[in-house]
């Protein structure tokens, strides 16, 4: 029985160790970091950029050449003829290589597809980077200003009420009259409210904070402060900064980026009306076994082409709407 007790005690204790709350130190550079190893979405825009990189590998490997095996074994039940000879089994291996030499630009274009949309990913990549930084230092500044409201009503309560004090006690002496009280103790009430509201506003703040860089409940957070920094406005050149933006701003490259391509799938779907040219090589052996057993082994060489001839106008349908598409993304292309 006494076991017992002592294994529950010390199941108690580890479960409170566990969950005793604890406090984090933070500075703006800790919470940014927090922010960005707790932000799912930009893990998954993080991802979104190495799939996108291997994307453009696997478009390269398109244009390299191919080395396809093929085997084959049959095993006949009774022994049957091929080439005139009596034959039990046969094994057949062969090997081929595959070189696209043209086919129609496809190739080209999706590649230059994998390069655009591996760009648009970093932008995207990028773009959540940077509102995970600002989301981050939003909450952190409200938890400073939350505090720093807290501070200075609880100042001023303590001055009022002091100052309450003292008239109320003149008051109760018959030195003054209540409509000099009444004000005072108004406002001392009104400052509690805001004291309480304060506090409101710190417990939202800091849990909105917790959420968001991936901190306990049960832990309390210690911030630190900023420092405040002057700057010489003197020095900012106005117009060399809009010049920058509009050379280099994200949202225009996507753009860009979106008429690219759609161009390159235009070409992709023109492709199918142009023949598909390779250049193919192949070493192919066979085994008969039979009563006079031989073995063949034989190379190729030599060009492949395949086109479409007729898919009910399934081709030309297809082109015309990557064509609409390319005209859309120009047109918003436009605006921008």
């Amino acid at each position: 029985m006494k076991l017992k007790k002592i294994i529950l005690i010390y199941i108690m204790l580890s479960l409170y160790t566990a969950t005793a709350a604890k406090e984090v130190s933070l500075d703006l550079k800790n919470t940014i970091d927090r922010a960005y190893g707790h932000d799912y979405e930009l893990k998954n825009s993080q991802i979104d950029v190495e799939n996108s990189s291997k994307e453009v590998k696997k478009a390269y490997k398109e244009l390299m050449p191919k080395l396809n095996y093929n085997g084959n074994y049959t095993n006949y039940e009774k022994e049957d003829k091929i080439d005139s000879k009596n034959v039990s089994e046969y094994t057949e291996n062969e090997c081929v290589i595959e070189q696209p030499l043209f086919q129609g630009g496809a190739l080209l274009a999706k590649l230059d597809s994998a390069k655009q949309t591996r760009d648009k990913k970093n932008y995207t990549y990028i773009d959540s980077k940077i509102n995970t930084k600002l989301s981050a230092i939003d909450k952190y500044l409200r938890v400073l200003v939350s505090n720093e409201e807290l501070r200075v009503y609880q100042v001023s309560l303590e001055s009022l009420q002091k100052q309450y004090e003292k008239i109320n006690r003149k008051y109760e002496l018959d030195m003054v009259s209540k409509t000099e009280v009444l004000p005072l103790n108004t406002r001392v009430l009104n400052l509690k409210t805001q004291v309480v509201e304060a506090k409101n506003n710190i417990a939202v703040s800091e849990t909105d904070l917790k959420n968001f860089i991936g901190i306990s409940h049960n832990d309390t957070v210690a911030l630190k402060g900023l420092e405040s920094k002057m700057y010489d406005i003197s020095k900012i050149n106005i117009e060399n900064d809009v010049k920058y933006v509009r050379n280099n701003n994200r949202n225009v490259k996507m753009v860009d980026i979106d008429s690219k391509v759609k161009e390159n799938e235009k070409i992709i779907a023109r492709s199918e009306f142009l023949p598909k040219v390779s250049w193919c090589y192949s070493q192919k052996s066979g085994d008969e076994n039979t009563s006079n057993s031989t073995d063949d082994f034989n190379w190729e060489a030599g060009v492949a082409v395949k086109m479409n001839n007729f898919e009910c106008g399934k081709s030309m349908d297809e082109y015309k709407i990557k064509k609409n598409e390319v005209e859309k993304a120009e047109n918003l292309k436009a605006l921008t």
